[in-house]
């Protein structure tokens, strides 16, 4: 995964790919996502105990003011797919508790 995490032409249509689901996550169109926005958008992925959804917000986070940017969003989920490295973003979507949750929200990222 390492090479794949600095190919710019790969970032750049992740980067777009992740503007759309940050604009569906944005449930008030405000430019910014709360812990709310991120823990229904989990819900609407089909996680059943989005509870844990504080954790990862707040490591996302990374100026602690209490709501995601783009950027942070973009860079959580980039550290969490490419990265080789035991990284803060790992439980982005929460425990596994089996590979069909991690393909279902997969998808659900994809098909967004």
């Amino acid at each position: 995964m390492g090479k794949l995490r600095y190919d710019p032409e790969l970032m750049k249509h992740y980067r777009s790919l992740v503007q759309d689901v940050f604009d569906i996550m944005d449930l008030n169109n405000d430019g910014h996502m709360n812990e709310h926005e991120f823990q229904r958008y989990l819900e609407q992925c089909g996680i059943q105990d989005a509870s844990f959804a504080r954790r990862p917000f707040r490591k996302m986070d990374v100026n602690h003011d209490g709501k995601l940017s783009f950027d942070e969003l973009l860079n959580a989920l980039w550290d969490f797919f490419f990265s080789d490295d035991e990284s803060p973003n790992a439980y982005f979507f929460g425990p596994l508790v089996d590979s069909s949750h991690l393909s279902r929200v997969l998808c659900l990222l994809i098909c967004c």
